[in-house]
């Protein structure tokens, strides 16, 4: 339950991770590790409600945020430049995706009773080898999927529904 954004980093940094939890519930921790390219944002919580993510081997996930009563909300900026394999699998959240200016060569996402966006403002200046989406008793929303430059695009949906909107540069724009 919460909030999830992701876009890139305003700033020229690697990362930049901006989060607000409930006190009542735990504390935010993370932690970078430069060997393994691996950065862990949790709660240090008693209910083991972990939020994550991983930049090793240019990945990122997310686990369950916990619960929401407090207004947990999740800001992550990535690099853009950075070759990104993106696996994100969310909870209850209202997630919003901005891969504009990101060079993402995979993404997977995986979501249960949530509200997704992901828009793809800019081309991708990189090939994405596949964009997987599995979706529950959720709405999803794409903009601009043809800038994804996706060579295989997979949208499964349980309960909930998918809006996709193609753009493709010079092409025009069509949705289905």
């Amino acid at each position: 339950a919460g909030t999830v954004r992701l876009a890139a980093a305003a700033q020229p940094v690697l990362y930049d991770v901006n989060l607000r939890f409930d006190a009542a519930h735990g504390r935010p921790r993370q932690h970078y590790d430069a060997a393994t390219h691996t950065l862990i944002v949790r709660s240090d919580s008693v209910r083991a409600d972990p939020l994550s993510f991983s930049l090793r081997n240019h990945s990122v996930w997310h686990a369950d945020a916990g619960d929401d009563s407090g207004g947990t909300t999740l800001g992550l900026g990535l690099a853009p430049g950075v070759p990104l394999d993106l696996d994100l699998s969310l909870g209850a959240c209202e997630t919003t995706l901005d891969l504009s200016h990101l060079s993402v060569q995979r993404l997977q996402l995986r979501t249960g009773a949530s509200e997704s966006t992901i828009t793809f403002g800019t081309p991708n200046p990189i090939p994405m080898s596949s964009l997987d989406i599995v979706i529950g008793a959720a709405d999803l929303t794409v903009h601009s999927l043809g800038n994804a430059h996706a060579a295989a695009v997979s949208v499964k949906t349980g309960v909930g529904g998918a809006d996709l909107d193609y753009v493709f540069p010079n092409l025009g724009n069509f949705t289905t």
